[in-house]
C-alpha cells in the first residue's frame, strides 16, 4: 500500500452541502473511501488464511477447510471446526491485521459453529439440517417494524390511503 497516497486520503476531507469540512486523521463514517481502504487493508488475508490453513488433500479424511467471504469492511471466515477457527484463523487473522497497524474488534468478533448461526449485515445465516439459509435478523426486523411505527404515529390524523402510501416505500427498501 503506498502510504504516501494513504496519509493524503485521511487528510482529504469530506464536502457537504457545498462545505468543505477538513479531516486531520481518519475518514468519514459511511464515506466512500472507508470500505476502498478496507478493502485494501484486507487484500492479502484470504491468501495469508489460505496458506496458514490450508486445505486437506482429498483422499485425506480431514475435511476442516477454512475460507473468507468479503463484503466492503466486512468479512465471514467460515470453517468446518470451531477449534481450527479459534486455534489457527483467529491467530492468523489477528496477525496479519496487527501488521497492518489494525486489531481485530473483540466486541464484533465471534467464533461460533454454523448449526448456532451468526449475524452479518442485517442477515442472520444458520444452517438448518443439512441446509444453509440466511433471513433478515431479529435487530433488522424490530429496526423495520420501528420504522413503521413511527410513521403510524407520526401521522395519526392521516386517511388510510394517506398512510399506505406514506409506508409502502419501507418494505420495498428494507427488502432491497
Amino acid at each position: 500500500m503506498d502510504k504516501g497516497v494513504l496519509r493524503k486520503w485521511f487528510k482529504a476531507g469530506y464536502r457537504e452541502k457545498q462545505a468543505f469540512h477538513p479531516t486531520e486523521e481518519g475518514t468519514p463514517q459511511g464515506g466512500m473511501a472507508s470500505p476502498v481502504l478496507d478493502n485494501l487493508a484486507l487484500d492479502g488475508l484470504e491468501r495469508r488464511l489460505k496458506e496458514h490453513c490450508p486445505t486437506p488433500h482429498a483422499e485425506t479424511a480431514d475435511r476442516r477447510k477454512v475460507h473468507m467471504v468479503r463484503y466492503a469492511d466486512d468479512c465471514i471466515i467460515p470453517g468446518t471446526s470451531k477449534e481450527r477457527l479459534e486455534g489457527e484463523g483467529k491467530p492468523c487473522v489477528e496477525q496479519c491485521m496487527q501488521e497492518r497497524g489494525l486489531e481485530l474488534s473483540q466486541a464484533k468478533t465471534v467464533v461460533t459453529c454454523v448449526a448456532n448461526g451468526f449475524d452479518c449485515l442485517g442477515h442472520h445465516g444458520r444452517k438448518y439440517h443439512g441446509t444453509y439459509m440466511a433471513k433478515p435478523s431479529r435487530k433488522n426486523v424490530h429496526a423495520f417494524l420501528e420504522t413503521v411505527r413511527s410513521i403510524v404515529k407520526a401521522n395519526k390524523q392521516a386517511k388510510v390511503e394517506n398512510l399506505s402510501g406514506l409506508r409502502k416505500p419501507v418494505p420495498r427498501g428494507w427488502a432491497t
